[in-house]
């Protein structure tokens, strides 16, 4: 696992939570402007055979999203997930770490298998706190893996944490609240487009469905 940055790193630690060969990275990111961010770098186990077939996978992904909603500046996750954004495991995580998934209302973006056109799944994830807001997300073409590559481009921006939320912890698997996020050119330079457009949607829902820009 690398962990590439053009901002200073600070505290930076290889964990190995439950076994010797599957590592997390956990470090701090120093801003320009001074500001710090938790970032939580994870590339769990795809699910095993019987008997445990998802233990070690979920252990990973929620004992991080523990971290980050324990950790004093706003978190980011983000890495190959080896599970769907629509997974009870994922939801558990957002609503365990209290974090949005800024797949929600754009569509799936399924980045592996990259030579299927068939058979397909959105593996990889990039979930982020309210104090962030999306400038930016998309699909990279592909570059020869067998994943494709995603780019999220986020602003740290602690005032939207009032026009956003993440999912309550104790919402079950079939709470449907939407919330929307609209911020005007006025309130950061760096948060909107020239057209002051949506920037951040965040939903919950149980299927793929979700997923879809239409719904």
């Amino acid at each position: 696992m690398h962990l590439l940055s053009r901002y200073e790193l600070f505290d930076p630690e290889m964990k190995f939570l439950f076994d010797n060969f599957t590592p997390s990275i956990v470090t701090g990111v120093r801003l320009p402007d001074g500001s710090a961010v938790s970032l939580f770098g994870l590339h769990p186990q795809p699910p095993q055979s019987w008997p445990q077939l998802t233990a070690m996978r979920d252990a990973h992904l929620i004992t991080a999203a523990l971290q980050a909603r324990d950790a004093q500046a706003p978190g980011i996750l983000a890495g190959d997930f080896n599970a769907v954004p629509w997974e009870r495991v994922t939801r558990r995580v957002m609503r365990l770490g209290k974090l949005l998934d800024p797949r929600v209302g754009r569509g799936l973006y399924s980045t592996y298998h990259a030579h299927s056109i068939f058979l397909s799944w959105p593996l990889d994830q990039v979930l982020y706190q309210d104090k962030f807001a999306l400038l930016e997300f998309k699909r990279l073409p592909a570059f020869g893996s067998d994943l494709y590559a995603i780019l999220v481009t986020l602003c740290h921006l602690p005032a939207a944490a009032s026009r956003q939320s993440a999912p309550h912890w104790k919402m079950g698997m079939f709470g449907r609240p939407k919330h929307r996020l609209k911020l005007p050119a006025s309130s950061s330079p760096q948060a909107t487009d020239a057209e002051g457009k949506l920037l951040s949607v965040a939903g919950y829902g149980l299927t793929p469905l979700r997923y879809l820009p239409f719904m």
